[in-house]
């Protein structure tokens, strides 16, 4: 986690989710102590899954208001999404669950009235997902998102918002751009 006071100068804050190397680090690793000493050696075996070799690349994160929680969606080397809760933003995340219903958000979007969506790669381009209320499943059918009835938006990467009640998609290495 970095943060900043001028979007020009960066602090190193610190590690909000990691990942393992090895399942001994439940017992020598204070990190990993702390938020999973409690769990039983199944239960580990399952934070392990998803923790191993946690490329923790590309995290997304909302904040649920009614649970006052921040809520992570992280691809793992698996293939699914591990889901992770932190009562802060600067952490630590503690993992919850997988989906395995959706391979990776490049983004989430949250409206003003606290509904979220995850926005992916799907087989026909871009797909979006309404999120379950509490942000730890998803609910729901994807739904190809299309530009004037091209359904070929490509590059789930970037970020997606709401001005004047239009939605916009600014994404990484796309020529296109769309405006629902």
């Amino acid at each position: 986690l970095y943060s900043s006071t001028d979007l020009y100068n960066w602090t190193r804050e610190e590690d909000i989710f990691k990942g393992m190397s090895s399942k001994a680090q439940f017992e020598t690793d204070d990190y990993f102590k702390n938020l999973y000493g409690d769990l039983s050696d199944s239960e580990k075996d399952t934070v392990f899954e998803c923790l191993k070799d946690c490329p923790t690349a590309h995290p997304k994160v909302l904040y649920h208001k009614d649970s006052r929680k921040y809520v992570m969606w992280v691809p793992a080397s698996n293939g699914k999404q591990c889901i992770a809760t932190s009562d802060s933003i600067k952490g630590p995340f503690k993992f919850i669950k997988y989906c395995e219903d959706v391979s990776g958000f490049g983004m989430m979007y949250q409206e003003s009235d606290g509904t979220a969506y995850g926005i992916y790669q799907g087989a026909s381009g871009l797909s979006m997902v309404k999120l379950a209320d509490d942000y730890m499943d998803i609910a729901g059918s994807a739904q190809p998102l299309n530009y004037n009835g091209d359904t070929q938006l490509s590059s789930p990467e970037g970020a997606m918002f709401k001005r004047d009640g239009k939605y916009y998609i600014v994404s990484t290495g796309t020529r296109q751009y769309a405006v629902a």
